[in-house]
């Protein structure tokens, strides 16, 4: 018990392979991927260097080799890599990209099923940034978001609430039969943190209160804006075992308001599209 309270069950990892089934079903290998990290948490420190330097030169002798902004670069040693920040990026944006991606892009025509697309970054650090994934990237990157969640000691399929705020995000939980599902086989509750109001603050507050959901998943200053929401009101707040802040920065100041007010062990995530 946590509390004095029966916490709500971990889940069966066949919410996890039924997550994992699905990608397979549109092409995605997002499940190799999970697997992959899941084993190198077994291996010597040693083992790890070793493959981390071999697929760091494979990515910097690939941009050199096929990346029109990186032509010049006279070696494939990282220390010879100009620094690329989101200006760069933005003012050079198809010279990132190799000859048949910026074909595909110039002539609108991307593959059929499951392949590459344009992302913008939520904005919340300064101006969103417009980026390319590939279908790699895409499987590394869901595996990941799979992952956290084993680190944050809730694993996948583990009901949490989703405090988010990007507009473009939540539309997607809405209109996506497919995202609809994941967000079902992941355990997820969704709150609609855009533009919180007292009022929808202390409606938020009152449903965890009432709930058994132990985790919350929240844009940094969503949960701030609740926990201090609480403080002003004096409101009596159920702990929390949990809560993993996102798109923001999570200061000391916050980290010690959050788990004062929640109890919760508090982590710190950042997603970083465009990296």
């Amino acid at each position: 018990t946590h509390r004095g309270r029966t916490p709500v069950s971990t889940p069966h990892p066949i919410r996890r392979e039924l997550f994992f089934a699905l990608q397979r079903l549109i092409g995605s290998r997002a499940g190799a991927h999970y697997r992959a990290l899941r084993a190198q948490e077994h291996w010597a420190e040693e083992r790890f260097q070793t493959w981390r330097a071999a697929a760091l030169q494979q990515v910097l002798e690939r941009a050199r080799a096929e990346v029109p902004y990186y032509r010049n670069v006279t070696s494939s040693a990282l220390d010879r890599f100009p620094v690329t920040g989101k200006q760069e990026l933005a003012a050079h944006y198809r010279e990132f990209m190799a000859p048949a991606l910026r074909a595909q892009v110039l002539a609108g025509r991307r593959p059929r099923g499951y392949s590459w697309i344009e992302v913008t970054s939520g904005g919340t650090t300064g101006v969103p940034t417009t980026v390319i994934h590939d279908a790699d990237f895409r499987d590394a990157n869901r595996a990941a978001r799979v992952y956290e969640f084993d680190l944050c000691g809730f694993p996948f399929g583990t009901p949490h609430y989703r405090l988010w705020g990007s507009m473009a995000d939540l539309q997607r939980a809405r209109t996506s039969p497919v995202q609809r599902l994941t967000s079902a086989l992941a355990g997820e509750h969704l709150l609609n943190a855009f533009r919180l109001e007292d009022a929808q603050a202390e409606a938020y507050l009152r449903e965890l209160q009432a709930s058994r959901i132990d985790h919350l998943v929240a844009y940094v200053d969503a949960a701030d804006h609740l926990a201090r929401f609480a403080q002003r009101r004096g409101l009596a707040v159920r702990p929390l075992r949990t809560i993993m802040s996102a798109a923001g920065t999570l200061t000391d100041e916050v980290r010690t308001r959050l788990q004062a007010v929640f109890g919760a062990r508090v982590f710190n995530k950042y997603g970083s599209r465009d990296c």
